[in-house]
């Protein structure tokens, strides 16, 4: 048996979130930023003396501020919710100390950015994505080919020897 990932934990908290205070996108976009900041929360040392649950709780309201269509009374539905249920302090230096250290992560890493009504979401595909079935190296491969199934004389090497 092992502790919960920050991430279970986040989930699982997240089902306080009463029902009818945010939309079920909204619910997603949370707990998808909330992924990615325990995600990077792996890869930082700072992080490994920190309970799972002060990681997960940070990242779950960092996520729910840096998310326009969750209402501030959302967020403090969910907190009292919380605190009613669990007893955890989500205003407890270490929850803080978590929540200013993943967003030093995520805005060092060119992930924050201001986000503006008319922004679209637009779809990344990572390099080594096996749920794609393709890898990156091989859409480039295929582009190539193609490029030179339009232009075949690109294909063909120039040869300086002649007969």
């Amino acid at each position: 048996m092992h502790d919960p990932t920050p991430y279970c934990f986040a989930k699982h908290v997240l089902f306080l979130m009463p029902h009818g205070s945010i939309s079920m996108d909204s619910r997603h976009d949370v707990l998808e930023l909330a992924r990615f900041l325990t995600e990077l929360s792996v890869i930082d040392y700072y992080f490994v003396p920190h309970k799972a649950s002060n990681v997960a709780l940070a990242a779950l309201l960092y996520s729910m501020n840096e998310i326009p269509s969750v209402l501030p009374e959302a967020r403090n539905e969910f907190v009292i919710e919380l605190q009613k249920v669990s007893g955890l302090d989500l205003h407890s230096p270490n929850v803080a100390a978590c929540r200013e250290r993943l967003h030093l992560l995520y805005s060092q890493g060119g992930y924050a950015h201001p986000q503006s009504s008319a922004e679209t979401r637009t779809e990344t595909i990572s390099p080594v994505c096996v749920s794609y079935g393709v890898s990156a190296a091989r859409v480039a491969a295929t582009q190539d080919n193609s490029k030179v199934r339009a232009n075949p004389s690109a294909a063909e090497p120039s040869s300086n020897i002649s007969n």
